[in-house]
């Protein structure tokens, strides 16, 4: 805090008088020297720049070194809104005495800084939940992307391995999935991303509506090949069957 001259002439009386607490000892009136120092100013500082002590200078504190010192880290961003939200919260009796030697220079309304400290801080609050919530939501898209993809690619495999019993078993192409011998658990989840026409399968990937698998049987003596359309598709997406 500035501390004044012991003696100088006051301006009210124009007499030369000690100066005691910011005061002329003759009239008592508030001397030119005196610095007040406004508690909704110190609060918007150390919200706003509380991150390098703007606030602790404006109050004349010379720990406001430190907040330079630290002000890569959080710990002085976080501090001063604590601060900001102690200093809006004391009474304006208490501040002046702690700050302004306890001079009284009319009541200091804060409610408009504090309603928006207070947007301020659940806009902070939101945009942290966001951010840490995208990560999240991210990897969950991925995760099901390859369950439905894996689901899709199992579904294939089994049509084909139905398939293939059936050419060794009756010799002939089948004309639909009705003839095959099917698992329904398998088939159902993926059953709109496959067509069957005697014999040959058709699958769209997961996400890829432009591309599609085509699997044709062909018989060799008494083996089963797949002869495989697979365009620009890593072999992850295959069946094993055209891998």
């Amino acid at each position: 805090m500035f501390k004044p001259a012991k003696t100088k002439p006051c301006s009210h009386c124009n007499t030369i008088a000690q100066i005691n607490n910011g005061r002329c000892s003759h009239c008592n009136c508030i001397a030119d020297t005196f610095v007040y120092r406004s508690k909704i100013a110190a609060a918007t500082l150390a919200f706003f720049g509380g991150a390098v002590g703007l606030h602790r200078f404006y109050l004349g504190q010379w720990r406001g070194i430190f907040y330079v010192l630290f002000c890569w880290t959080p710990i002085t961003w976080i501090a001063g809104i604590i601060e900001s939200i102690i200093f809006l919260s004391t009474s304006q009796k208490n501040w002046n005495l702690n700050h302004n030697l306890g001079i009284w220079a009319g009541r200091e309304n804060g409610k408009v800084l504090g309603i928006f400290i207070a947007l301020a801080v659940i806009m902070l609050l939101g945009a942290f939940t966001l951010v840490s919530w995208l990560p999240f939501n991210m990897a969950n898209q991925v995760f099901n992307a390859q369950k439905e993809q894996r689901q899709r690619i199992e579904a294939a495999e089994h049509i084909a391995q139905a398939t293939e019993h059936y050419l060794l078993t009756y010799d002939r192409r089948p004309e639909n999935l009705g003839e095959l011998e099917l698992d329904n658990a398998l088939i159902a989840p993926a059953k709109a991303s496959i067509r069957f026409n005697r014999g040959q399968i058709h699958l769209l990937p997961y996400n890829n509506a432009n591309t599609e698998i085509i699997m044709l049987p062909v018989v060799l003596k008494d083996e089963v090949l797949w002869d495989c359309t697979t365009p620009a598709l890593p072999q992850i997406m295959l069946p094993r069957q055209c891998r």
